[in-house]
């Protein structure tokens, strides 16, 4: 069991540092301590006369072969071990790009690890140890550190830096390509949702008539339309009460006169998400795709060749032919441009990045289309055709969230004042009772007041 840390040169001890003060103060023969459990735990398995001899020839020679970076090869061992998979194994997947190995986190990490150019020079040095003999190379081998002895095994792997870039590509480009793909798509479906909501149209309509009409009183020139920007001041204009604005008269208006305008944002359920996308964005991820394939395509051609001259290609798999017959399906205007309708490329790899290459350019074709139809709708508004989707997009969603908001207070205002009105028909009530009830008992004693003067006998005259 190796514990990673970094040893101090001794160079850089000072005279009274620590270290010399420590230095030989506690030896493990002075311990007491049980020899099994700590080879149990600490010592790898090995024959049971070797154990001692092992683990001092191999601590004896990690004092001497240092070749990198100490922090660097205990960050390296740390890598190295979560994976649990021989080195020469990792040599074979890279060499061959095989797909779905490894996942974009640990292809970094190992690409991290491949040796530079002054780690390279140092142990090719430090494996002339072992030209001897397999024995000799074995043991120069076995006094690496696992980080090292992961950089030698990879040193054998030619372009590796390339392999793995090319590997973490195509490892990223299905998230990358469905992002885009999603993207995409909410634009295209929020044009055609805004262009096609005729609640829309009609509370468009109205808040034109309304505004006009307090603007002119109803005579004069008249707007014949306004710029979406205005449905953000709705809610800034008052009434002359000071407390009533625009859009409340006008969520009350409506509400009055056709109900279902009330719930124009049902029609727009693409709206919301479509403000996030930067259509320009889309154009620059496309091309910045492309950009990445360009070196990833010559590097898996390069093996391709490689292969092909030594003879060592092999048939595709039924798999990798169910993946090349396929077609580019069209989807509710928008192409699904994530399957190819030709057979092409040598190797997996190959096959990858030429799909790769027709689907990029097939979504930079979609994009243009998506353009044009935001160009329309923006026609169809009378906007200027430079606005960006995040302006327009992001101006009906706020103006969406203002109105529910102004919909809710006035329906709560109109609750109140219901209540209100019911608590003041009910006093009404309460007082014509009680009115009623008081004119009642006054009417009742005037006639009993009148009985007995009816009853009394007049007096005699003298």
């Amino acid at each position: 069991k190796k514990i990673y840390w970094t040893p101090i040169d001794e160079a850089n001890i000072q005279e009274d540092s620590m270290w010399n003060i420590v230095r030989g103060a506690v030896r493990m023969n002075q311990l007491s301590y049980d020899e099994k459990e700590f080879e149990d735990l600490f010592t790898e398995s090995a024959e049971p006369g070797q154990k001692k001899k092992k683990t001092t020839s191999s601590s004896s020679a990690k004092k001497s072969v240092q070749v990198i970076d100490g922090k660097r090869s205990m960050n390296g061992g740390i890598i190295l071990a979560r994976l649990k998979m021989d080195y020469t194994k990792i040599s074979q997947i890279v060499d061959k790009m095989e797909h779905g190995k490894f996942d974009s986190t640990q292809l970094k990490a190992l690409k991290e690890f491949l040796a530079d150019a002054d780690e390279r020079r140092g142990l090719v040095a430090y494996m002339k140890k072992g030209d001897a003999s397999e024995e000799a190379k074995a043991k120069a081998m076995a006094d690496l550190s696992e980080t090292e002895k992961y950089m030698v095994t990879m040193m054998v792997v030619k372009d590796a830096a390339k392999k793995f870039d090319a590997m973490l590509f195509r490892t990223v480009f299905k998230s990358r390509f469905e992002e885009m793909k999603a993207d995409i798509k909410t634009l295209n479906h929020a044009c055609d949702e805004v262009r096609s909501s005729e609640r829309l149209r009609k509370l468009m309509a109205m808040i034109l008539t309304v505004v006009n009409q307090i603007n002119t009183g109803g005579e004069g020139k008249m707007a014949i339309g306004f710029t979406l920007d205005a449905l953000l001041k709705l809610n800034e204009a008052k009434a002359f009460d000071k407390k009533t604005s625009v859009l409340h008269y006008l969520a009350k208006l409506i509400k009055k006169n056709d109900n279902e305008l009330l719930h124009f944002d049902a029609d727009l359920r693409n709206v919301i998400p479509a403000e996030n996308v930067v259509m320009d964005g889309l154009s620059a991820d496309v091309k910045a795709l492309l950009e990445d394939l360009g070196p990833v395509h010559e590097t898996v051609k390069e093996e391709a060749d490689r292969l092909e001259k030594s003879g060592e290609l092999r048939p595709m798999s039924l798999s990798e032919l169910k993946e090349q017959v396929t077609v580019v399906q069209n989807v509710e205007g928008v192409q699904q441009f994530n399957k190819v309708d030709h057979k092409s490329g040598r190797t997996s790899m190959e096959r990858f990045t030429v799909n790769a290459q027709t689907a990029a350019e097939q979504a930079s074709g979609s994009i243009e289309k998506v353009k044009k139809k935001y160009v329309r709708l923006l026609q169809y508004f009378g906007e200027d055709e430079k606005m960006p989707s995040t302006d327009f997009f992001g101006t009906l969603r706020r103006f969406m969230t203002a109105w529910q908001q102004a919909i809710e207070q006035v329906e709560a205002i109109e609750k109140a004042a219901a209540k209100e009105k019911k608590r003041e028909e009910k006093r009404a009530a309460k007082e014509a009772a009680k009115a009623a009830k008081a004119a009642g008992k006054k009417s009742g004693t005037k006639g009993a007041a009148a009985s007995a003067d009816a009853g009394k006998k007049p007096k005699a005259a003298l």
